[in-house]
């Protein structure tokens, strides 16, 4: 057994058919349309695993979607490198959607970033490195963003960047109180692991986190 396709009701069934296209390389079925029961849909296919069913019927109740809820929160699409997940993410906060949740490497091996659809739906862009795959040496740009594997050079920038109060406490550690500090766990954290790449800001070099 496997799962068919997901289904989502939407007041915006075209800009949500043109959403999954554009940013995901969905491919479409042409508008299925009831009209005695009011009911239009597509099928949004694409390259493996479930599709995705978007409906519209006029009798539908348009209700706030929160994140904190009993049922269906979130839906995964699946992407071939962390470079994909980037860029797409930075493609759609450039176009005006929101960016629910940041690109991160997650605490089950995922590379992810969270995103809202133009109804609010949450949907996850992740990557997971299989195991017989390499980890790219070289360093992944976007329009905004460079990423690329910590040097030695980086214990002033990764001071600066840890002594602050916000950073440290959202994350569960304290600041850095000193550059040998830093120095330390840039060693011994950032260093020593495979795959612990800085994330710096292209225009400036600015060092603003890691994953």
């Amino acid at each position: 057994m496997k799962v068919h396709h997901i289904a989502i009701w939407t007041f915006r069934l075209e800009e949500l058919r043109n959403f999954y296209i554009r940013y995901f390389s969905g491919k479409s079925n042409e508008k299925y349309i009831n009209p005695k029961k009011g009911f239009e849909s597509y099928f949004i296919y694409f390259d493996e695993g479930p599709s995705l069913e978007l409906m519209s019927r006029t009798d539908v109740q348009n209700t706030l979607i929160e994140e904190n809820r009993l049922g269906l929160t979130h839906f995964a699409l699946a992407f071939q490198s962390k470079e994909d997940v980037l860029k797409t993410t930075e493609q759609l906060r450039a176009d005006g959607y929101t960016i629910a949740g940041e690109p991160r490497t997650s605490g089950d091996g995922y590379f992810e970033s969270v995103i809202l659809d133009p109804d609010g739906n949450r949907v996850e862009c992740v990557y997971r490195k299989e195991e017989t795959s390499e980890e790219p040496d070289a360093p992944i740009e976007t329009e905004r963003l460079l990423l690329r594997p910590f040097v030695e050079s980086d214990a002033e920038a990764l001071f600066a960047c840890c002594r602050n109060p916000n950073i440290g406490n959202n994350a569960g550690w304290q600041p850095h109180a000193s550059l040998e500090e830093s120095q330390e766990v840039l060693r011994s954290v950032f260093l020593s692991q495979k795959g612990v790449w800085a994330i710096t800001l292209k225009d400036n070099g600015q060092l603003i986190g890691s994953i």
